[in-house]
């Protein structure tokens, strides 16, 4: 057996995972969390083979650990510090929790999680094809999905892939509608970049243009207000880069849309598709008090938090939750805002050091979305930017949801994040672009 090639059979199989995985994400847990453990397994055993055991013999006992050691560190990338300096954090807020081994697990099996797929995704995807490939694997899963959430609402009312409950609202695989409306962000803004690379080719044009009226369509369809909101900003982002004068022109189109519809729409179709004043203020009010309650946690830990994992089980305590002749007026197993959920859990240190990893990020990767010199030497530019996009829609409706709580879309959103830094780090490779890594 040739052990030289190994290494590049291990990254080839480790990318069929990660296909696999991305594929999968919006169907199950059970084959996410699989896909994970398998490609970290391969990681682990790539580098392992790529240590030079021969060379040790005349280092001393310290120094074969430390090169031992060196073998396994993680991808360089821009995030790499503020990313280490959350993750500790977070083990300090997890040992200093009132339930320690709860909060552990939840600190492993959670928030470590999201940076493996990270850095895998980095590891693996080196290469213009691997990106391509596994964003045409997503665009190409995200398409069953929008013609689930059409099936479901218009005709069958299930999804043809899981056994969720109907409730009115389209959500395929997606426990609600509010959790498919933040998948379809990235459907979206990604079929949008797709669509402007690729017009020279007709056919593709065609495709990618359909992907997104469809991922509109369905996006309409879980009558996920805060999905809506979060889509119009990221549309008029993505035009603002790419025309301002359109970008401009859709919010003035909005403007007069929204105006037709509360003066012409009958009021019992306004509560139906969720957007009467009753309706609205009802949600409004409820996530008020909502917020209010879960700030008293944040008061009484603000530097580090109750811990990981811990907000369901602190918010039902008699002090935190406001009621009604002895009945709690809500019973949420989340804060429905997933920055103040995570002040709560890892203190306002935690939220400081998570805002700091996207504010790079956003900072990073918009640098290059604004470079016109990129424009001649590569294709992905628009890809970068419909990714970018993306993220931007998802963490604004993460104000008022739950999806970097949820395992399907915090795996989306790092994994799409491991893209986008794959992508911005093939650009720096580039020498007419003039891209340089900070």
């Amino acid at each position: 057996m040739n052990f030289e090639n190994l290494p590049k059979k291990i990254d080839s199989l480790a990318r069929f995972f990660l296909y696999v995985l991305i594929f999968w994400i919006p169907f199950g847990n059970a084959v996410i969390e699989s896909c994970v453990g398998a490609v970290f397994f391969l990681w682990f055993l790539k580098r392992l083979l790529l240590i030079p055991f021969g060379t040790f013999e005349d280092l001393s006992f310290k120094e074969r650990i430390q090169h031992f050691l060196n073998g396994f560190k993680v991808k360089e990338s821009f995030l790499n510090f503020p990313i280490a300096v959350f993750l500790y954090i977070c083990l300090l807020s997890a040992l200093w929790s009132r339930a320690p081994l709860y909060s552990l697990h939840g600190f492993i099996s959670k928030i470590l999680e999201w940076f493996v797929v990270y850095f895998l995704v980095l590891e693996f995807f080196t290469e213009k094809k691997h990106v391509v490939t596994a964003l045409v694997v997503f665009l190409f899963s995200a398409t069953s999905v929008c013609a689930d959430s059409l099936t479901q609402f218009y005709i069958t009312g299930k999804s043809f892939f899981c056994n969720s409950k109907f409730s009115g609202r389209a959500s395929s695989c997606f426990y609600t509608g509010n959790g498919l409306g933040g998948y379809l962000l990235f459907v979206l803004s990604l079929s949008a970049g797709f669509f402007f690379t690729e017009r020279r080719n007709k056919a593709k044009t065609l495709s990618f243009g359909f992907i997104f009226l469809l991922a509109l369509w369905a996006l309409a369809t879980t009558l996920s207000r805060g999905a809506w909101i979060a889509g119009i900003l990221g549309t008029f982002i993505f035009l603002f880069f790419r025309k301002r004068f359109f970008s401009f022109l859709f919010m003035l189109s909005l403007i007069l849309i929204f105006v037709n519809i509360f003066i012409i729409l009958p009021s019992d179709i306004k509560q139906k598709i969720r957007i009467s004043p009753a309706e609205v203020s009802a949600t409004v009010d409820w996530r008020r008090g909502l917020w209010e309650d879960s700030f008293k946690m944040i008061k009484d830990k603000p530097l580090l938090g109750h811990g990981p994992n811990t907000f369901m089980q602190t918010f039902r305590e008699e002090q935190y939750r406001r009621r009604f002749m002895g009945r709690a007026e809500y019973d949420p197993s989340y804060a429905h805002n997933c920055y103040i959920q995570m002040a709560a859990e890892v203190g306002l240190l935690g939220l400081g050091c998570f805002l700091w990893i996207l504010g790079r990020f956003f900072k990073n990767i918009g640098s290059v979305v604004l470079n016109n010199r990129i424009r001649e030497c590569s294709s992905l530019k628009m890809v970068l930017l419909g990714l970018w996009v993306g993220a931007f829609s998802f963490c604004l409706h993460s104000f008022v949801d739950t999806h970097f709580y949820s395992l399907k879309l915090s795996i989306l959103f790092w994994t799409m994040t491991g893209i986008s830094v794959a992508i911005y780090k093939l650009l720096s490779q580039e020498q007419n672009c003039a891209i340089k890594e900070p």
